[in-house]
């Protein structure tokens, strides 16, 4: 089952780094210094616990819970948001998926599953495209990776 784990990964990766294409997404050199990369399109908010001023709260509902880790890039108007609820992953991957198709998303036509404690789907809206996924052994995680539906 790890193969189908990993696609997610590699997807959320992908949305947050701009993917290869080599387009306009600006990158930092390998000669640049430490200070300058990390002004890199990809960046750690520095914030747990709170969204980036910005983030589509309105358009975009979470589960609720703690924020974790937040990861925006402003070039391509994405995000990586971790969330950790007060409640087992089962019940706030079903409270995601109706809070999501209760704005206005369609949910894809796949959800993987690697048991009760890990799954991942995604969902489209007009304006944004979703993957959610998440579980943890002993802690609850949800991870939203989201992007400008284009």
């Amino acid at each position: 089952m790890r193969p189908r784990i990993a696609v997610p990964v590699i997807a959320a990766l992908a949305v947050l780094t701009g993917g290869c294409s080599g387009g306009d997404d600006a990158t930092v050199p390998p000669t640049e210094t430490a200070s300058t990369a990390s002004q890199s399109p990809t960046e750690d908010t520095g914030a747990v616990g709170t969204l980036p001023d910005g983030f589509p709260t309105d358009e975009v509902p979470l589960v609720d819970g703690e924020i974790g880790e937040v990861l925006e890039n402003p070039a391509r108007g994405s995000y990586l948001v971790k969330v950790y609820p007060e409640t087992d992953f089962g019940a706030a991957f079903e409270v995601a998926t109706s809070q999501l198709t209760g704005a206005g998303f369609e949910q894809g036509p796949d959800v993987i599953s690697a048991g009760p404690t890990s799954s991942t789907a995604d969902f489209t809206s007009d304006d944004w495209f979703v993957i959610v996924t998440g579980g943890l052994p002993g802690r609850t995680l949800v991870q939203y990776t989201i992007q400008p539906n284009e």
